[in-house]
């Protein structure tokens, strides 16, 4: 009798237990800061990024002289000393 009460606390908290592993995490869901709005300049943190990776999400780097040329994501264009800022999406010629 006392086996099957253990049974069914344990039975319980388990259930509990895969209730609350399957919510989402809100902060996952969430927006970060770092990221940019269409059109907005966004300045290159310091430290600069060593390690990036390697997925593909368009953005338009800016040099200190004013070019720009369209890079695979931030991080990798903020890597390079002689990007300043990036724009989100890839650069749009002035034709």
């Amino acid at each position: 009798m006392k086996l099957d009460k253990i049974q069914g606390l344990f039975g319980a908290f388990g259930l509990a237990l895969l209730l609350v592993a399957c919510q989402p995490i809100a902060s996952i869901h969430q927006p970060t800061a770092s990221k940019s709005q269409a059109g907005q300049r966004v300045q290159c943190p310091s430290p600069r990024p060593q390690m990036c990776t390697r997925q593909y999400d368009p953005v338009c780097a800016v040099t200190s002289d004013g070019l720009r040329s369209t890079q695979g994501n931030a991080c990798s264009a903020c890597s390079n000393a002689a990007i300043v800022a990036y724009i989100a999406g890839e650069c749009v010629s002035a034709d």
